[in-house]
C-alpha cells in the first residue's frame, strides 16, 4: 500500500543535499573531538609505564 493512500499523515521530507558531504570529502584536514597529544608527550608517557612496568616485575622477583 502506499503512504499517500495508507491513511498516514504526509512524510513532508526536506530533500537530501550532499554538498556538506563532498565539501568536506574534498579537504585533507581531519576533524578529531580532542586535540593529539604531541609526540614527546607520548614518548613521556609510554617511558613511564615501561618504568612502571619495570619495577613491578623487579619487585615480584625481590618477594619471591
Amino acid at each position: 500500500m502506499a503512504h499517500n493512500t495508507s491513511g498516514l499523515p504526509p512524510l513532508n521530507l526536506e530533500p537530501f543535499d550532499p554538498s556538506d558531504l563532498y565539501a568536506a570529502a574534498r579537504t585533507n584536514g581531519a576533524v578529531t573531538s580532542r586535540p593529539r597529544r604531541s609526540r614527546v608527550g607520548r614518548l613521556l608517557v609510554g617511558l613511564g609505564v615501561l618504568v612502571v612496568g619495570a619495577l613491578a616485575v623487579a619487585a615480584s622477583f625481590l618477594m619471591g
